[in-house]
């Protein structure tokens, strides 16, 4: 149950928001674009829960981190950069921690190159689902996986629930780790 609560919760910070590449990216990603990961932690308000609902998501700014593995806009990135996303869930239809879900959002991040900081805005889509698990007792890992798209950066995200668990309360805090191709 905690599983599938936290599904709903990564739909809502996919908007931003994994640790997997995108089917095909390994290795067929087209020539030119480069491998970038971030994790950020979100706030959703009012949350994931049993009942299905619509909401927001945000970071609160570019709070999260985001590195990649060659160049943004032919710079060769320096350190670490920073990453940060806001929009909505249940966009299509009201979410659930049962449920998959959808939604959109505005990416947001800016990566240090020794010619000067370079910073994106990428509007997204996303769509998640609950991560099942067989294993007794608190879920450890992801509780939702997902998928978002973008004009300038697409990628796959794992959603780890911070606060709520779907059962006695709503999630509304939580961690999204992904990986995707930055063009």
């Amino acid at each position: 149950m905690r599983r599938v609560l936290g599904a709903a919760v990564v739909a809502v910070v996919v908007w931003a928001g994994a640790a997997r590449a995108p089917a095909g990216a390994e290795g067929s990603a087209p020539a030119g674009t480069t491998p970038c990961s971030f994790s950020a932690e979100f706030d959703l308000d009012p949350g994931l829960s049993v009942q299905p609902n619509s909401g927001s998501f945000t970071t609160g700014g570019e709070t999260g981190t985001m590195s990649c593995s060659g160049p943004v806009e032919g710079r060769q990135p320096s350190q670490p950069g920073t990453f940060g996303a806001e929009g909505r869930y249940g966009t299509t239809d009201p979410d659930s921690c049962l449920t998959g879900g959808e939604g959109t959002g505005v990416q947001s991040f800016t990566i240090p190159t020794a010619q000067g900081p370079v910073h994106v805005v990428n509007p997204i889509t996303f769509t998640y689902h609950p991560v099942s698990s067989t294993a007794p007792g608190p879920i450890p890992g992801p509780i939702a996986s997902g998928e978002f798209r973008g004009p300038r950066y697409s990628g796959t995200f794992d959603v780890t629930a911070l606060k709520g668990d779907c059962v006695t309360g709503p999630v509304t805090r939580v961690r999204l780790t992904a990986q995707g191709r930055l063009d």
